[in-house]
């Protein structure tokens, strides 16, 4: 299920058909059923987003390797984008609510 603004519709995965009624079918065959969080976060239109109420997190220049194991990293100084943070209806800095990263 993909939102989008205050609408839901059934969504695969990157333009592939949903699996509507594959839950049920596993179901009634014995199998259980439970739902996996992806991990996947929000997107949002840059054209919909006030920027200047963000505050801006710059990356690591130059970007530092994710693993000590690797010698280097692909990333070319120069393509790091810039995160920018906001903080969601009664959250705030201090507060329980946390930040709501976007990198945009």
């Amino acid at each position: 299920m993909v939102l989008i603004g205050l609408e839901t519709h059934p969504a695969g995965r990157l333009g592939d058909q949903p699996a509507v009624g594959l839950a049920q079918t596993l179901e009634k065959l014995g199998f259980a059923v439970g739902r996996l969080k992806t991990g996947t976060p929000p997107r949002l239109a840059k054209d919909t987003i006030d920027f200047s109420r963000l505050e801006e997190r710059a990356a690591d220049n130059p970007p530092v390797p994710f693993s000590f194991l690797s010698e280097a990293v692909w990333i070319k100084v120069g393509w790091n984008v810039v995160l920018r943070v906001g903080w969601g209806v009664g959250a705030g800095k201090g507060s329980r609510g946390g930040p709501v990263p976007a990198g945009v």
